[in-house]
């Protein structure tokens, strides 16, 4: 139940109740057993270390392409059919 009253110290404890999902209720449970921590512990060293931890944001690195063509891209598949069509006959032209 939360106290309406102001806490005088940051660092004071906080009791709260909170519902566990039974996959959750697992996890907590492995990692008491293999890291020999408390019921308390578990869940606050958990929180601290997913939420207490700033992640530098991921940057897409960018790579130059060149320079732009003056291609209309919305027909790209039939400009390829075309090129493709183009080498095809090539090969037949040569091969007699």
């Amino acid at each position: 139940m939360l106290n309406d009253q102001p806490r005088e110290r940051c660092d004071a404890h906080m009791k709260t109740r909170i519902t566990l999902e039974p996959d959750v209720a697992v996890l907590v449970e492995q990692a008491m057993t293999e890291h020999g921590l408390t019921f308390n512990e578990t869940p606050n060293r958990a929180i601290r270390n997913s939420l207490g931890r700033r992640r530098p944001r991921y940057e897409t690195p960018t790579a130059s392409m060149g320079t732009a063509i003056d291609v209309d891209l919305d027909r790209s598949l039939a400009i390829v059919a075309t090129m493709e069509d183009q080498e095809i006959a090539r090969e037949l032209l040569r091969a007699k």
